[in-house]
């Protein structure tokens, strides 16, 4: 999942500028998420996968402070998301 989630981030760049944001915000969540599963075991029938309220809110301050151009380096994404669904942002 997490392979496909890093083939995904460049198509963050194709989409209109008011809309990117929005979907690097979705993109790092998800990957919070995915990181919450990995760390129970992929256990999702006992145990559900949480987010902590701080790293909810570091998602969106970083997905706010993204730039909104098409893209870093050869149009690679200025988002690079961790493991922990937490980003970093190249300018």
């Amino acid at each position: 999942a997490r392979a496909l989630y890093a083939q995904a981030l460049p198509g963050i760049a194709l989409l209109s500028p008011d809309a990117r944001r929005c979907a690097t915000a979705c993109a790092m969540g998800y990957a919070a998420i995915l990181g919450a599963i990995e760390a129970n075991d992929f256990d999702t029938f006992r145990v559900r996968a949480r987010v902590g309220a701080g790293a909810r809110a570091s998602v969106l301050w970083n997905a706010w402070r993204a730039p909104v151009r098409g893209g870093c380096a050869n149009d690679a994404p200025c988002v690079t998301i961790a493991d922990n669904g937490l980003s970093t942002i190249a300018r």
